[in-house]
C-alpha cells in the first residue's frame, strides 16, 4: 500500500505539534516503522 500525500501532510502536521513518531503515524493511518522514512525524506 502506497503512502498518500494526505498521510504525509497529517503526519507531519502532529510531528509538528510535537507528538511522538508512533502517535503521529496512528493518526496518519500509518505504521510507525512507515512514518521514519517519511520524516527523513521531508
Amino acid at each position: 500500500m502506497a503512502v498518500t500525500e494526505q498521510q504525509v501532510k497529517v503526519f507531519m502536521a502532529k510531528r509538528a505539534e510535537g507528538q511522538s513518531q508512533a502517535t503521529a503515524a496512528a493518526q496518519a493511518g500509518l505504521s510507525e516503522r512507515t512514518g521514519q522514512p517519511v520524516q527523513r525524506d521531508v
